[in-house]
């Protein structure tokens, strides 16, 4: 029985990213990249939360005898994957805020 994979989300181009129309609209750029970082932080954060759930009831289902050991390991592996994206980010904001808080004025 062949295993249907659902195909990849598009990844947006330049001239669509964030980045591209902060750098387009001029003085307000830092504080409209600031927002925008911390728009996409809250929505990764959610994203590893609704990964993990959706592992989770997958892991239930698979031991279960119901569910589909090859969508259990791509899901755990996506939450895998987040979850270190997420750890590094963590530790380079605290390297970057200590940083910080030991430079001199």
């Amino acid at each position: 029985m062949p295993i249907a994979i659902p195909p990849l989300p598009s990844i947006p181009t330049i001239s669509q990213s964030p980045v591209a129309a902060a750098s387009n609209s001029g003085a307000n750029a830092p504080s409209v990249a600031g927002t925008d970082f911390m728009s996409q932080l809250g929505q990764a954060i959610d994203s590893l939360q609704q990964h993990q759930t959706a592992t989770n009831a997958q892991a239930l289902a698979v031991s279960s005898g119901t569910g589909n050991i090859a969508d259990y390991m791509v899901s755990a592996e996506q939450t895998n994957l987040d979850m270190q994206l997420t750890d590094t980010l963590s530790q380079k904001a605290t390297a970057a805020f200590n940083l910080i808080m030991s430079m001199q004025f």
